[in-house]
């Protein structure tokens, strides 16, 4: 049996961290730790936590927001998961309330993966230098509350935007922005901590509309920046959270 028992309130946080809009999702059993991923096109998530107790490899979720309703409406401390196998009915308990939801083997959040944790293993073994052949020579560290005002973007200047990243060391700032000069445009300066980069040089890289949303992802606190010349925008707060947001072609006004 695939079984593991999270603190309730640890494990809303955890799944919150994958997005709002995550349907489904394979939670990978370590001793003692879960861990689970998503990737596709526009972006990568890893995330860990601690577990009060584990058993077998892993735990397949094809409804994610009925789980997570289910969790909020229990008060008990633990919540535990068990399943037999890939595709059989999973069984979450919290306290003296029972949930049984079905299953199934395809999990969609889990499609591209397996391709991008390869890509993911190779930077990991570059120490974030590079992505695939993509020079990652800029970094920093940053407070994720100062991120904050992007996550808003979309509600200040409509959700169809491209998002621009200008990441400047010898100014000690990341400067994002979105929009465009018939609607308006907005501006956020992101401070930088122990910048490095090519000197006097700026990064530039845009990224698509899914930028503020996935910001939004961001565990509280600091967070290790690495990015470059258009390519990927690479957060990590070791050693649990890992996000890589896909670039795309920036179009001017």
């Amino acid at each position: 049996m695939n079984e593991c028992t999270l603190d309730r309130k640890v494990l809303l946080k955890f799944l919150a961290q994958f997005g709002k809009d995550l349907r489904d999702l394979t939670i990978n059993i370590h001793h003692m730790q879960v861990e689970a991923s998503v990737g596709n096109i526009t972006h990568y998530i890893r995330n860990r936590m601690d577990a009060v107790d584990t058993d077998g490899t892993s735990i397949t979720i094809n409804d994610v927001p009925r789980l997570v309703s289910f969790i909020k409406a229990s008060t008990s401390e633990n919540a535990t998961m068990a399943q037999s196998s890939a595709g059989k009915t999973l069984h979450v308990t919290c306290g003296n309330n029972k949930l049984q939801l079905p299953s199934s083997t395809y999990v969609a959040s889990q499609r591209e993966v397996g391709l991008v944790e390869r890509l993911v293993k190779q930077s990991e073994d570059n120490m974030w230098t590079k992505w695939v052949d993509f020079p990652l020579d800029y970094s920093a560290t940053v407070n994720t509350g100062a991120l904050y005002p992007v996550v808003q973007m979309t509600k200040v200047i409509g959700d169809k935007l491209t998002c621009r990243m200008e990441f400047s060391p010898s100014e000690g700032e990341m400067v994002i922005h979105a929009g465009k000069k018939v609607r308006g445009t907005m501006f956020v300066r992101v401070p930088l901590i122990d910048a490095v980069g090519t000197e006097n040089r700026t990064a530039k890289s845009a990224y698509g509309y899914w930028l503020p949303m996935l910001l939004d992802c961001l565990p509280a606190g600091e967070v290790n920046v690495h990015v470059g010349e258009d390519t990927v925008l690479v957060f990590r707060q070791d050693p649990d959270f890992l996000l890589i947001v896909m670039d795309q072609q920036y179009e001017e006004d």
